[in-house]
């Protein structure tokens, strides 16, 4: 348990949901019809195009705040070589 507060812990717990929580909630939903109308066999790349097509905003990967750090690129050559590190 993180150690906080008790004025601070029930300030957090009886803030109403920011405008994020809200719209990702909705978006939720919005995602989960377009996955049951389509037999559940869509997936992120499908769901997106046609939510995109209904007009809904929607992002494939918000950010990585919300999945982890951001992928790692390729590396550089190897020293002393001029071949790429495999």
């Amino acid at each position: 348990m993180i150690g906080a507060a008790p004025s601070t812990y029930h300030a957090a717990t009886s803030r109403p949901p920011s405008a994020r929580r809200l719209r990702d909630q909705w978006l939720m939903g919005e995602i989960l019809r377009v996955h049951n109308a389509n037999f559940q066999v869509y997936g992120a790349r499908k769901i997106w195009r046609q939510l995109h097509r209904e007009g809904v905003s929607a992002t494939c990967r918000p950010g990585p705040a919300r999945y982890g750090p951001p992928a790692r690129h390729a590396p550089g050559p190897a020293a002393g070589t001029s071949e790429p590190a495999i």
